[in-house]
């Protein structure tokens, strides 16, 4: 009897365990399946964000193409209209180089007789230039003792401080003659030298104590430029002329006296 309540507790405890077993298993099979469905649960969440970012995207894409659509037809609305705005204009245009074509033409016409050209009315014939310079107007500098002569076709326009120096021009400010008087212990010949180096220069003339050379300026224009030492003084004179390179032939009679020597035009 004793060994049949001994079996009969076994057989309970076993019963216990098993059951404990099961119950463990059914637990932890429990906590898995749980876990799994959190997980699923997740990804179904995060799919359906996905699918809300794709439609917002789509949404903003489609109100961006329908902006781009409208600005592009504003865009060619305005171009048709200034193409047909240029095509007016261009029409106008033509229409009057036509009316002043046919004026000029026919102003042309009625004076075939006269001057062809602005530029050959701007340069007056050598007779009336040599009307124009038959007279010089003096200039008495008592500062440096000497009385400087320079042709009437010019306007004195401006004077050095202490009377070291005169411009001058025409009417028309194309021309323009300059003396300028300061302190030198230069020599004539080094002098020269420095400024045909520095001038590119052409030699016209040279003497002992003065010389004369000829370059064109930065805006073309013929520069004969006279320089006079006077060394026991130490002082140094520049005459400069200056006209345009078109005009060189008409003021050659004035060229020639300027010239001739330092301070010519007294000669």
């Amino acid at each position: 009897m004793k060994v049949t309540k001994d079996v009969k507790i076994v057989f309970s405890l076993v019963t216990l365990i098993f059951i404990g077993l099961i119950a463990c298993a059914l637990i932890k099979y429990t906590s898995v399946r749980q876990k799994q469905a959190v997980t699923a649960q997740n990804k179904i969440t995060e799919a359906n964000l996905q699918t809300d970012k794709a439609q917002i995207a789509q949404v903003a894409a489609a109100k961006i193409l329908a902006t781009a659509k409208i600005v592009a037809a504003t865009k060619l609305a305005d171009q048709t209209k200034t193409v047909a705005a240029l095509n007016v204009t261009t029409d106008n245009s033509s229409n009057t180089k036509i009316i002043i074509n046919n004026e000029v033409n026919a102003t042309s016409k009625s004076t075939s007789n006269s001057t062809s050209n602005s530029k050959s009315n701007s340069t007056p014939n050598t007779n009336t230039f040599q009307d124009i310079t038959s007279n010089y107007i003096p200039i008495q500098n008592n500062t440096y003792n000497f009385t400087f002569m320079y042709p009437n076709f010019l306007t004195l326009v401006g004077t050095n401080p202490n009377n070291s120096g005169y411009s001058f021009q025409t009417a028309d400010g194309t021309t323009f003659l300059s003396l300028d008087i300061y302190s030198s212990n230069n020599t004539t010949d080094i002098q020269y030298q420095k400024d045909m180096k520095t001038f590119n220069a052409v030699d016209i003339s040279y003497s002992t104590n003065w010389y004369l050379i000829s370059y064109l300026d930065d805006d073309g224009d013929t520069v004969y430029y006279k320089d006079y030492i006077d060394t026991s003084a130490q002082e140094e004179y520049t005459e400069i002329f200056t006209c345009p390179t078109i005009q060189v032939a008409y003021y050659q009679p004035y060229i020639d006296r300027f010239s001739s020597g330092f301070f010519s035009e007294n000669n």
